[in-house]
C-alpha cells in the first residue's frame, strides 16, 4: 500500500508542533507495512478561508494516482469544515481509489460498522472546536486592542522620492518592496497615490 501522511496544526492551536504527531504515524505506516511515499505538513487551520497547500497538493496527487491510502493523526487534523464538505471530500479520495485512516480513530474505515454514524458526529464536532478557538482569538484580539496593543504590519512612510531613487538604481518594485519590508502591491499604491497628490498641488509623504 503506497502511502501519504498528512499532519496539520493550526496557528491558533498553541504548543502543537507536526513533529508530535509524525513519529506515531510514521511507526503506525511501518506496522501496517505501508510504503510512505510522501509526508505533507500545513501550519494552518483546517477550516474557513485560508489555503492549505499541502493539503490541496496532497489531493491532486491523489487524484493522479499516486497514493493507495492516507494517514491522518485524527479527523480534525483533516477537516473542520463540517459533516458535509468532509464527507465531499472523502468521496472524492474514495473514487480515486484512496482511504482515508485516522491513528487515533479506528472507526474512521468505511467497512466500519460505526463509520456512518460517528463521521458526520465528528466533523461536526471539529468544526464547532474550530468556531470556539476562533471566538476566543477575536476576543483576546479584542481585549488587546483596548489595552492599546497594534496588529499587523507597521505602518511606513513611502515618498515617491524614495522610490525612484531606488528605481534610478536598478531595483525593481518587488525588490523595493522586499527591501521596505511592504507588499509589492503597497509600493505600486504609493506611486498611485503620489501621482494623485502631485495633481493636487500636494508634495507630503504618501502613507502605506
Amino acid at each position: 500500500m503506497r502511502a501519504f501522511l498528512y499532519a496539520r496544526v493550526s496557528t491558533i492551536d498553541k504548543g502543537q508542533d507536526t513533529e508530535n504527531q509524525l513519529p506515531e504515524m510514521r511507526r503506525d505506516g511501518e506496522r501496517r507495512r505501508w510504503t510512505i511515499k510522501r509526508e505533507y505538513i500545513d501550519n494552518v487551520s483546517a477550516g474557513g478561508t485560508k489555503v492549505r497547500e499541502q493539503f490541496d497538493e496532497m489531493l491532486a496527487a491523489c487524484d493522479r494516482g499516486e497514493a493507495d491510502v492516507i494517514l491522518i493523526w485524527a479527523l480534525d487534523r483533516f477537516s473542520r469544515e463540517g459533516p458535509l464538505k468532509t464527507m465531499l471530500l472523502l468521496d472524492r479520495l474514495e473514487r480515486a481509489g484512496v482511504r482515508v485512516r485516522s491513528l487515533k480513530e479506528p472507526w474512521l474505515d468505511p467497512d466500519s460498522p460505526t463509520y456512518e454514524l460517528l463521521l458526520p458526529i465528528f466533523a461536526w464536532i471539529a468544526k464547532q472546536e474550530r468556531l470556539r478557538m476562533s471566538e476566543r482569538v477575536r476576543a483576546g484580539m479584542a481585549r488587546a486592542r483596548e489595552q492599546g496593543a497594534r496588529f499587523g504590519r507597521p505602518r511606513v512612510n513611502l515618498t515617491e522620492q524614495e522610490i525612484a531613487q531606488r528605481r534610478a538604481q536598478g531595483f525593481s518594485l518587488r525588490a523595493i518592496a522586499r527591501e521596505l519590508g511592504v507588499s509589492e502591491g503597497s509600493v505600486r499604491n504609493a506611486l498611485k497615490m503620489a501621482a494623485s497628490v502631485r495633481k493636487n498641488g500636494s508634495q507630503n509623504p504618501v502613507q502605506k
